[in-house]
């Protein structure tokens, strides 16, 4: 094995294992999901594009899902709270420099053809 393709499957893993812990946050609950095209309804500002151009080569990136929170009844904002209900919780926005989402998010996630790096776009309440 060429050093390139050990860098190339490393890489990789390092996407596959933040992919995973991502998809882990998912499935238990935190964000709802929604697979593919029908996921680009579910944000709080204008739909979310089909495609969008990948981070890493700048390639054409394809919806994979759309995670979003506070958009159904059965996750509607809690007051007070006290706890971590939201991506929001996890960390206060103290302005330049320390930015944080101020409000509900949806993150939607797409992979690119050429790398398949993953690219993230998001917006929020």
């Amino acid at each position: 094995m060429s050093l390139c393709a050990l860098r190339l499957e490393t890489k990789q893993g390092l996407y596959h294992n933040r992919f995973n812990f991502l998809v882990g946050l998912l499935m238990e609950k935190v964000m709802n999901t929604t697979l593919g095209k029908e996921g680009l309804n579910k944000t709080w500002q204008a739909k979310f594009p089909e495609t969008t151009k990948c981070c890493r080569c700048k390639g054409e990136s394809r919806i994979g899902f759309v995670a979003h929170e506070g958009m159904d009844d059965d996750d509607r904002p809690e007051y007070p709270r006290d706890h971590i209900q939201f991506v929001t919780d996890l960390h206060e926005n103290k302005g330049e420099g320390g930015y944080w989402p101020h409000d509900c998010v949806a993150v939607a996630v797409y992979f690119c053809r050429e790398c398949l790096n993953p690219t993230a776009l998001y917006n929020q309440g």
